[in-house]
């Protein structure tokens, strides 16, 4: 793929505030446009940690949002990741996290496939809508 044509993509992406895999380096840029403002954040701890309602502990690790404006665009990163990334890119390290060991001991990879392509927002849409009754509606996920 040509520099330019990269270079396009990028700016493309950058534009509508979609994530990008940089041609560069190996990691993931979670970034969001809002109006004016670019937002980038470098990794998913801090994509969490913004997304989240304001929080004193947020604030004394230097992880909370600065203002609602980046807080609005860590919620529109959040909803644009796949589920299946949270598998990959650990938050907690599960070797100090019982939480995280008991998610990765106890995952059933096959429960989970269906739904793992679905980004966040079409999780969370999946889960409230009137028609999702079950494993009929999971099915409905599959096709």
């Amino acid at each position: 793929m040509s520099s330019f044509l990269l270079l396009a993509m990028t700016d493309l992406n950058k534009i509508i505030g979609k994530l990008e895999i940089n041609p560069h380096f190996d990691f993931m840029v979670y970034q969001h446009t809002i109006g004016n403002f670019f937002y980038t954040f470098p990794d998913l701890k801090t994509v969490l940690a913004k997304a989240s309602p304001e929080k004193s502990g947020d604030q004394l690790a230097g992880l909370a949002a600065s203002s609602e404006k980046e807080r609005m665009a860590a919620k529109l990163v959040l909803a644009d990741l796949p589920l299946k990334l949270f598998l990959s890119e650990e938050v907690i390290p599960s070797e100090i996290d019982a939480v995280s060991q008991l998610v990765q001991d106890s995952l059933d990879h096959k429960a989970f496939q269906p739904i793992s392509q679905l980004t966040v927002g079409d999780f969370r849409n999946w889960l409230l809508d009137y028609q999702t009754d079950g494993e009929k509606s999971l099915r409905s996920v599959q096709a």
